[in-house]
């Protein structure tokens, strides 16, 4: 399996009236988007996910609900937000708020198996799974 691209799918529309409604619902709603919390820090993309897409070996996009290709769309329709791989035979899952079923576990151990590279973006949730598949286990200690 090749990975051409990775994606992240916001769980918020993209523009001003979009980004409007993100702030409303996350103030008067309590709404959020995990992935929101990991790339971006007020409404500025972090420098330090900047860098990482930069130096990624593939393109690594960070995309709006409004802003998918139509494939992607098929693929992340109500199951934002999200993190996936476009591989030469289709999407994988990479991150989601629902975990990781064991055959995506499998999937990444294979890829890593095979001299790819894993990166990991955790918000106090399901990197244990993947990381337990290589023999580590998080203590706990949240850094910041």
């Amino acid at each position: 399996m090749t990975v051409e691209s990775i994606w992240g799918v916001y769980h918020a529309d993209g523009g001003l009236i979009g980004e409007l409604k993100y702030v409303a619902g996350a103030l008067f709603k309590g709404q959020h988007c995990s992935l929101c919390d990991i790339t971006h820090k007020v409404a500025w993309e972090k420098s330090e996910m900047k860098k990482l897409r930069n130096e990624a070996d593939v393109p690594f996009h960070l995309v709006h609900l409004n802003e998918r290709p139509d494939d992607l769309i098929s693929y992340t329709n109500g199951k934002t937000p999200i993190l996936v791989a476009k591989t030469d035979s289709g999407f994988i899952t990479i991150a989601s708020e629902d975990g990781y079923s064991p055959s995506e576990v499998d999937a990444i151990v294979e890829f890593v198996d095979n001299g790819g590279t894993a990166i990991i973006l955790e918000d106090y949730g399901f990197a244990g799974t993947i990381a337990e598949a290589f023999g580590v286990r998080y203590s706990g200690y949240q850094k910041f």
